[in-house]
């Protein structure tokens, strides 16, 4: 008797613990227990509802509706939200309880949901500030970048281009970097590396293209002692081991060759690789970044690429436009090159407006890298401080014959102007770039920083606060 009692005891003190609500009542519906939490939860106390009908409860408006009358009607469980006197919204679930096979009481339990949907409340909030957050913080990196010399540009197409590498650069998936050569997927692909969790970690990049196939598999995948004739005694970590976590940068993926395509698409699935030589696979944990100026839809379709592969690449697709598409970059990039190997080759060569005009009109098939190319060889070639049209490139004078600007017959001042002034997208950006141009001759005039301001109306101080201000 006494370990039944001990029994009983322990049951009561569990319920009483419990931090669910416990209510049961008897097959008529009186009541004849309730916990604690339950008394919490609907306001309601032991003194006023035990012995009480269920039918009387809702008389008396202590419960919205009876969901142990629903158990005694269908012998079945339910469950119902109820809304109690202190205002919370509850969800009970009842379930009979049989004693010889009739139906003899009905156990209920509570659970508060306004607290779960406050915190839920809370937490979404916290998300959409996270959100809010992330996009703050990504317009505060593009604007670095804007004006830092990582990134020259000043279309609104490269901004996106940046925005999206910004978002990818946050999660670990493979990025496909599209575009025509030279016109940045190298930078882009170091970019996104640099973003990432993965950034303290190897950046390590292989050119498909210029290694043969012979060698290519063992560059990729490493090798063991005596793998093959002329391999190193002690074998060779491959680039993918020498890159764990890191980024791999697999430039040119158009050229891989169909049989390394089944290895890497393996290595893609199984994040494991197989020395060549070897018996035991090596785990990895490698990130891919893939590039290709190819169409590797087409490339599919002509069998030449495989499409499990592609479409393990082209998870995130990023297309760098040519910089044809972009004209508001090209003079920004001018500007910039020509500061750049003015500062190399320690001289002071300018552009002429007209040489300006010409190399606006042109194409750049080449791209950025073309473009980069020519302003060197202006820079080193020109035997004038000032660079006039006389000295740019054949190819350039040919190429650009047949524009407007290009025609024998005297350009229209609106073309003129549309060709100079096209590059910037407002008159802010225009402002920018000439206030920076303008100091920068003056500095460069005088090689003194009083005399610079005296030249430009301006006092010493404020100079300075120009210069600070436009990164000079």
């Amino acid at each position: 008797m006494a370990e039944f009692r001990q029994t009983i005891h322990l049951y009561e003190g569990t319920l009483e613990n419990l931090y669910d609500g416990i209510f049961i009542a008897d097959r008529k519906g009186f009541a004849v227990f309730c916990n604690r939490a339950f008394e919490k939860l609907t306001g309601l106390s032991r003194e006023q509802i035990i012995n009480m009908n269920v039918s009387e409860m809702e008389e008396k408006g202590f419960i919205s509706e009876s969901i142990v009358k629903k158990v005694l009607n269908t012998g079945r469980p339910c469950t119902l939200t109820i809304q109690y006197p202190t205002g919370r919204d509850i969800v009970v679930s009842a379930v009979p309880y049989f004693i010889d096979g009739k139906l003899s009481y009905v156990v209920c339990s509570l659970r508060d949901l306004t607290e779960l949907i406050a915190l839920k409340a809370e937490l979404e909030e916290v998300r959409r500030q996270l959100d809010i957050s992330k996009l703050q913080l990504d317009n505060i990196k593009l604007e670095k970048i804007k004006n830092s010399q990582e990134f020259i540009f000043r279309s609104s197409t490269m901004e996106k281009v940046l925005s999206l590498a910004l978002k990818v650069g946050r999660v670990d998936t493979t990025v496909l970097i599209l575009g025509e050569s030279g016109v940045g997927k190298d930078l882009l692909a170091k970019f996104i590396h640099s973003v990432s969790e993965r950034s303290e970690g190897p950046f390590v990049k292989i050119c498909c293209e210029a290694i043969p196939e012979t060698l290519l598999e063992s560059e990729l995948f490493g090798y063991e002692k005596g793998a093959f004739t002329g391999a190193k005694g002690n074998g060779k970590m491959g680039l993918f081991e020498l890159a764990n976590k890191g980024t791999l940068f697999l430039d040119e993926i158009g050229e891989l060759p169909v049989r390394l395509q089944t290895k890497l698409l393996n290595v893609l699935q199984d994040r494991k690789i197989m020395r060549l030589g070897g018996t035991k696979p090596i785990d990895i944990n490698v990130r891919i970044i893939a590039a290709t100026n190819r169409n590797l839809e087409k490339m599919v379709a002509e069998g030449k690429f495989r499409e499990d592969l592609f479409f393990r690449l082209n998870v995130v697709p990023i297309t760098i436009p040519p910089l044809r598409e972009r004209r508001n970059d090209i003079l920004p990039l001018i500007n910039h090159f020509l500061a750049q190997y003015n500062k190399k080759y320690d001289l002071k060569k300018k552009l002429s407006a007209a040489a300006i005009d010409r190399l606006l009109a042109y194409n750049w098939p080449g791209n950025v890298r073309e473009l980069q190319n020519v302003i060197e060889r202006l820079v080193v070639l020109s035997s004038t401080d000032l660079i006039d049209v006389d000295e740019l490139p054949k190819e350039i004078l040919e190429k650009g014959s047949s524009s407007k600007l290009q025609q024998e017959t005297p350009a229209k001042e609106e073309d003129i102007f549309t060709a100079r002034f096209s590059s910037y997208r407002n008159l802010h950006d225009f402002l920018y770039e000439a206030e920076k141009s303008m100091i920068s001759w003056a500095l460069e005039k005088t090689d003194n920083q009083r005399d610079a301001a005296a030249i430009l109306g301006i006092d010493a101080s404020t100079l300075t606060r120009k210069k600070q201000r436009l990164g000079i």
